[in-house]
This record gives C-alpha cells, structure tokens and sequence, in this order.
C-alpha cells in the first residue's frame, strides 16, 4: 500500500517527518513524497522514500497557478493512488 506525505517544501517532509515515514515504511507502507524539489530530496530519497515534485508558489494568491496547482496534484493523485495523503502546510492540504 502506499502513502502520500506533501508539504509546501521537500525541506519540511525531510525535517519533520523523517520518523514517520520510517515508521510507514517499517509497517510495510511505500512512501511517496510530493513536494518542489529543493537541496533536501536527496534526504528523502536515502530514507527510501520516494520523490514527486510538485512546483508550486507557496506564498501566491494567484487563483490561475493555484488552479493549476489543483491539477498538478490530481494527476499525481489519480496516477500514484495513495491509500492516504498527508497534508502537512496549507496549499497541499487545500489542493491535496
């Protein structure tokens, strides 16, 4: 089974939720993170998670990148078919 952790920065998964996705991955989950792609991917990728980026502006109010941004994230979701998705700041948590 799998699961989708998104956050606004593959910093915050990589920081703050490293110990679940080990746990995930020790419960036999496979673990997808969504997130743009910055300096901590390689984190994430030695953890055995894997990495979807996912551009997008994370202080923006421009209603036509957001709307794009909402199908970004139901391609990803429709492809991937995670069990769960984890939303961990505000735009993946709306759009997610």
């Amino acid at each position: 089974m799998k699961i989708a952790i998104s956050a606004n920065k593959a910093w915050n998964i990589a920081n703050f939720r490293a110990g679940l996705i080990r746990a995930l991955q020790k419960a036999g989950y496979q673990v997808v993170a969504l997130a743009p792609p910055d300096d901590h991917v390689s984190q994430l990728k030695s953890i055995g998670c894997r990495f979807v980026p996912v551009p997008m502006d994370n202080k923006g109010t421009n209603p036509v990148a957001d709307a794009a941004l909402f199908l970004r994230y139901y391609r990803i979701l429709r492809r991937e078919k995670p069990r769960a998705f984890l939303g961990y700041t505000i735009k993946p948590n709306i759009y997610g």
